[in-house]
Parts: structure tokens; sequence; C-alpha cells
């Protein structure tokens, strides 16, 4: 269990009138570490919480 980015593509500002009510799961692997979600030119961007991830049992158990 681990994650690896492909690609950074930079940051991104968003407006709070742009966040979603219901968080966006593109992939149920990674639902648990989506804390929200925003919308933008019909495209979705997840928000990833790095800190969930490292808090996470399966990550920290993973073989070096």
């Amino acid at each position: 269990f681990g994650l690896l980015v492909g690609d950074v593509i930079g940051i991104r500002n968003f407006e709070a009138s742009a966040r979603m009510k219901k968080t966006p799961i593109l992939n149920e692997a990674f639902g648990p570490f989506i804390v929200a979600g925003f919308e933008s030119g019909g495209d979705l961007f997840p928000v990833f919480s790095l800190e969930r991830l490292a808090l996470d049992v399966r990550f920290n158990q993973t073989p070096a």
C-alpha cells in the first residue's frame, strides 16, 4: 500500500463557491484520504490529505 505521484501540475486556487457539497470520490481506494472537492470548468478536483495517508496503518506498515 503506497502512493506514487506520476505528475505534479501545480497549485490551484479555488473560490469558496466552487467547493462541492459532496466530496468527490473518483477512486474508492483513495476515498478515505479525500477531504474536500472543487469543481471548475466542468472538471472535478478532489483534495487529497497527506496527513490522513500518513496516519493510515496500511501506509505505515509498508516495507521500505
